[in-house]
């Protein structure tokens, strides 16, 4: 692409107002800063995290950071599977897509706050121009979201890293997870997260409307 298309970046945060200033480090390393937007969404904190997202947007993103504040009451859970954590994240995800200036974006990049990634992370997944692609999250040498991620309907068993060959090029899903950028037009068509199935269910939503969902195997984060 010679010209580089507007990208918004979606990020939910909730009790790690110690760790906003990393976030934001790392956002600025990203080789495409000029051609960002954040959406910064908070709910439910017990710290100051709003306070010090809110530090940010009156400093050096004052331009370019929306803050959106969604509270559901919910318990913080962890990395489970649990009906009421999956509503809890498809709300708070769901708060950040709707506030996507969509006459602007022409991606949108669900980021999830303590993702750790490369700086190129957005070069390389707009380049291969998908509706919806994911890169891989790992967590200590093993793929990390066996849940969400499937193939020919069939889910991902867990495998390490440097023990499978997946190739170069990207791989078509039925459903992926996780760090994701979709083109702006899914979510135009109103695709959103579904509140019973969260990643599954917007990949479901929109492979139905006609779009296509992608994992690239080249292309890794980290979930700490």
């Amino acid at each position: 692409m010679s010209i580089l298309p507007n990208v918004t970046i979606v990020s939910p945060f909730r009790d790690c107002a110690a760790k906003v200033n990393a976030y934001f480090d790392r956002i600025l390393s990203i080789q495409y800063a000029k051609r960002l937007r954040i959406i910064a969404v908070e709910g439910d904190s017990k710290d100051n995290t709003y306070d010090a997202l809110d530090s940010w947007r009156a400093g050096p993103f004052y331009d370019v950071i929306a803050l959106v504040k969604c509270d559901t009451g919910r318990p913080h859970y962890g990395s489970i599977v649990n009906a009421e954590r999956f509503r809890t994240l498809a709300t708070v995800f769901n708060a950040g897509l709707d506030a996507v200036d969509l006459d602007w974006s022409d991606f949108v990049l669900m980021l999830p706050s303590d993702i750790l990634y490369q700086p190129d992370l957005l070069t390389r997944l707009v380049v291969l121009d998908k509706d919806i692609v994911a890169p891989f999250t790992w967590r200590h040498g093993v793929f990390y979201d066996t849940w969400a991620w499937s193939m020919n309907d069939s889910f991902f068993l867990n495998f390490q890293r440097h023990g499978s060959d997946l190739g170069t090029q990207p791989l078509k899903m039925t459903t992926i997870g996780g760090t994701a950028l979709f083109r702006a037009e899914v979510l135009r068509a109103g695709v959103r997260y579904g509140l019973e199935d969260v990643d599954r269910g917007f990949c479901y939503q929109a492979r139905k409307l006609g779009f296509t969902v992608w994992a690239d195997p080249t292309t890794h984060v980290e979930h700490p």
